[in-house]
């Protein structure tokens, strides 16, 4: 066995936190910054209204468009990742 091996054996079993856990805990914080990504899209959304921001020829093609549907989905798939639990090996 070399030195790497015996180094990452040795990691692996003082490990504090289960692998299970750690991937959880990734998979939760990757949730929540889709989500925090999708407020943030809505918030510039609400923002375009209130400015001339423009994309495209007219702001309802644009929220049509761009963003509500991106809002949704980024945020949509950030709560799946939040709420869905991981499978157990």
């Amino acid at each position: 066995m070399g030195v790497r091996e015996w180094r990452a054996e040795r990691i692996r079993t003082r490990a504090m936190y289960t692998g299970a856990y750690l991937r959880e805990r990734r998979r939760r914080v990757a949730g929540w910054l889709l989500v925090a990504i999708g407020v943030a899209m809505a918030t510039v959304h609400v923002l375009t209204h209130l400015g001339d921001w423009q994309l495209l020829s007219s702001p309802g093609r644009q929220d049509l468009v761009i963003g509500y549907p991106t809002a949704l989905a980024i945020a949509f798939v950030g709560m799946l990742l939040i709420t869905t639990r991981a499978r157990s090996r």
